[in-house]
């Protein structure tokens, strides 16, 4: 981030948006920067001033801003911190928004199956993240809202198996997988996404469309699918003939406590083979891919081991392969804080009372990019502590801390390590140490600067004086 003001954050993120009036990118920008000052669900939340609400209110509601500008802007901003990297991995995972609209006005759709379904809004997001574990912002948001329409689709039998497929949401995985490999070879050519994906991805369009376009990718399996041509019928299944491969190595796990277990070393053993399975695409119809499967499974009786099963375009055929394998599933749990972060840990994005679907769209995309700062600042205070601290802060904002912490052992306007200026800002916040269960979360980090920003603000009006 640069190092003067939340504003100039705010405009590497948003200020090459194209809405077709520089007015309104300014707008965009001051918006993005109000919104990382002051995190909410809610457009009046944000902005105490009435001028700025107002003109907040203009831009969402306006129908000459399209949602795509403001997404592409955000996401391209996010490939230019991708750059330098041979590969970026890149998580991919769907989740529900309940937002209210009572009225059932607002164009959004069922995301529960009860006699009263909530409404909402399904999203898929495709975070990325650097290969130190770091998050570097959303490369692609895939929106769709479900309707009875879409629910007789399923259980229909008529058509094509092209057209049930895409009346399918796993057609959503193909979409998201296809703009974010295009969004790189056009701005990051040279760096490869690695995608991630949970069990959710584990089906044939999935798996058949990253091999015939040689994608990498990782998925954790669902089925234990049928192996091609396997004469050991021991072995005719997926999942039977990987356990059956010898151990190639082992590695040391560190598990959390957690109810009714305490903390432990685990110990992971791996095998890794390559294999040809069948993908069912319809009753009648069988199509098959190579693909390499890795087994980590805690070396353990327990019912609760600790186990993943993965399948992989990427080569495998030794210990480290298939360890820089598991270390890239494990960045996947990113994107599911990323979710956390921007549902309930920072922004309250479900919190949103904007009266239609494209309004609200376009809010949750400007608060996205705040969840995904939270989180990196999050992160590369984890695994990168020394980094001076106004690689990510504004120096009104250390200096705000510095005041109101007190006792630091550094004056102001001087640039103290990241680690210790993030402990600093997430105990302003309420982080309550080891008793809180683990290292300072977005949630506590945000709540303090939100803290700090009243201080750094008025720090900065004086500077300018």
């Amino acid at each position: 981030m640069a190092k003067d003001e939340l504003q100039d954050w705010a405009q590497e993120e948003f200020g090459h948006a194209e809405l077709g009036d520089r007015r309104r990118t300014r707008r965009l920008v001051d918006m993005a920067a109000g919104a990382a000052r002051q995190p909410a669900g809610t457009v009046t939340a944000v902005f105490q001033d009435s001028a700025e609400r107002e003109g907040a209110f203009r831009l969402l509601e306006s129908d000459r801003v399209a949602v795509d500008p403001i997404a592409e802007a955000s996401h391209q901003a996010t490939l230019k911190r991708c750059a330098g990297h041979e590969y970026v991995y890149v998580a991919v995972d769907s989740t529900s928004l309940n937002l209210n609209d009572h009225t059932g006005t607002k164009g959004f759709g069922r995301i529960s199956t009860s006699d009263k379904p909530s409404l909402g809004l399904y999203v898929m997001n495709a975070l990325a993240v650097g290969p130190d574990g770091v998050p570097l912002g959303l490369v692609a948001q895939q929106w769709w809202a479900r309707g009875k329409a879409v629910i007789r689709s399923r259980r229909s039998k008529k058509g094509s198996d092209r057209a049930r497929f895409r009346e399918k949401e796993t057609f959503h995985w193909i979409e998201v997988l296809t703009s974010v490999a295009a969004m790189f070879l056009q701005f990051v050519s040279g760096v490869r996404p690695w995608f991630q994906l949970d069990r959710g991805g584990d089906c044939w369009p999935v798996l058949l469309f990253a091999v015939q376009f040689s994608l990498l990718l990782t998925v954790r399996s669902t089925y234990n699918r049928r192996l091609q041509d396997e004469p050991d019928q021991s072995k005719a299944y997926l999942w039977s003939k990987v356990e059956q491969q010898p151990v190639i190595g082992s590695y040391m796990l560190e598990v959390a406590a957690r109810p009714g277990r305490p903390a432990r070393t685990a110990q992971m053993q791996v095998r890794a083979c390559k294999v040809t399975i069948e993908l069912r695409v319809s009753k009648k119809k069988r199509r098959y891919v190579s693909v390499y499967a890795v087994l980590a499974r805690e070396k353990s009786n327990a019912k609760d081991r600790i186990e993943w099963k993965l399948l992989t375009t990427h080569e495998v055929t030794s210990f480290e392969q298939a360890c820089a394998v598991i270390q890239g599933y494990a960045t996947r749990w990113r994107v599911e804080e990323f979710h956390h972060a921007w549902k309930t840990g920072v922004c309250n994005v479900e919190q949103s009372q904007l009266r239609a679907r494209d309004h609200f769209i376009k809010w949750a995309t400007v608060l996205a990019a705040v969840a995904a700062r939270a989180l990196r600042l999050s992160s590369l205070a984890r695994t990168q502590p020394q980094l001076p601290a106004s690689t990510e802060l504004t120096q009104d904002e250390i200096d705000a801390v510095l005041i109101l912490k007190k006792r630091t052992g550094h004056p102001r306007g001087s640039d103290p390590p990241l680690g210790d200026v993030v402990r600093w800002v997430a105990d302003l916040g309420g982080y309550t140490g080891k008793s809180s269960g683990g290292p300072p979360g977005p949630k506590v980090i945000a709540r303090g600067l939100q803290r700090i920003q009243g201080l750094a603000e008025g720090l900065k009006n004086l500077r300018e004086m």
